[in-house]
């Protein structure tokens, strides 16, 4: 019985393998994002990319951008330059997580609201009284947080909305 068994599949592999094609391989066109897994796509971002100094025109001068590793996650930051010293001021930061999903953001103790920036899952997570993020899902394990520092919260949120708008056309379906 095993003999037959071995035999049969034996025969399968050969009959699968008769088939000929004339001509020679070459690749064909395939889509980066079909092939390339989530976390991937995010190692191939630079933060820096996502956001633009000229982006920023419109809410005063900035200084930057700043590479670093902020909680994780590689980040490029944006710091708004005061004019005088008792002038509100912000910064902005973009930073990707390769490994972390946006359905893993931690709730600060002010909430996790869930949405979507032009389409794409999204989370808003005011992060303290004057700071706040949005984190836009980059496939299934990686995101990328917007981040507004220095403002009141409402504020925060409201330009962390804003940039996540600029920042998610930036990024890979």
């Amino acid at each position: 019985m095993r003999a037959v068994a071995v035999l049969a599949a034996a025969a399968a592999l050969l009959t699968g393998c008769t088939t000929t094609l004339s001509g020679s391989p070459s690749p064909g066109e395939v889509s980066p994002s079909t092939t390339t897994s989530s976390a991937g796509a995010s190692t191939a971002l630079d933060p820096c990319s996502l956001l633009l100094m000229s982006d920023l025109t419109s809410y005063g001068t900035f200084k930057g951008p700043a590479r670093d590793d902020i909680g994780g996650s590689r980040a490029c930051t944006f710091n708004q330059t005061k004019v005088h010293a008792s002038d509100p001021s912000f910064a902005v930061s973009v930073g990707i997580r390769d490994s972390q999903s946006v359905e893993s953001v931690n709730d600060k103790g002010r909430g996790k609201i869930s949405g979507n920036v032009n389409g794409r899952k999204a989370f808003k997570v005011p992060q303290s009284s004057q700071d706040c993020m949005f984190a836009l899902a980059l496939g299934h394990s990686a995101r990328v947080d917007v981040v507004i520092a220095g403002q009141e919260v409402e504020r925060s949120c409201g330009l962390a909305e804003k940039f996540a708008e600029v920042v998610e056309p930036r990024l890979p379906k």
